[in-house]
Order: C-alpha cells, then sequence, then structure tokens
C-alpha cells in the first residue's frame, strides 16, 4: 500500500463531504478513494475540444434534436445499461 498526502482547502474539504454523504459513503476518505479509482479505471481519455468542435459541427449540419427528444433519448439509453 502507498500513503498518500492530500492537502485540501476548508472548501474542498467541506464538498468531499458533503458529496460523500450525498452519495452514501461512509466517509470522506473512501468517497476519495472512489474518485481515484474511477479516474484510473477511465481507459478513454476525454478531449474536451475535440468533443465540442464535434457538437458545433453536428449543430451546423443540422444534427440536433429538440430537448424533449433528446432527454427520451437518454433515458432510453439509462434504461439499456
Amino acid at each position: 500500500m502507498y500513503n498518500l498526502s492530500l492537502t485540501l482547502t476548508d472548501k474542498q474539504r467541506e464538498r468531499a463531504e458533503a458529496k460523500a454523504r450525498e452519495l452514501g459513503y461512509p466517509n470522506p476518505d473512501e468517497y476519495l478513494h472512489a474518485v481515484i479509482d474511477e479516474l484510473l479505471d477511465d481507459d478513454a481519455p476525454t478531449d474536451v475540444v475535440a468533443a465540442v468542435r464535434e457538437a458545433l459541427e453536428d449543430v451546423r449540419a443540422g444534427r440536433t434534436y429538440p430537448a424533449s427528444d433528446l432527454r427520451r433519448l437518454l433515458e432510453s439509453a439509462d434504461d439499456d445499461g
């Protein structure tokens, strides 16, 4: 096991504690361990600039959805997973 020291501001600590409670973690340490695990397990790097450019291209090309259609599409994707 490796020990890592992390210094948080009061605001960061409060946010971590609140998020841990919200998500049902018994303490902020376990929540932060879960966050780190998720970040380390994410194999697909996110290129935010490329994603924004792609979204703008979709808008310019007319490949858009009304909000209500998009909401239904996203909800059906949640049901599949």
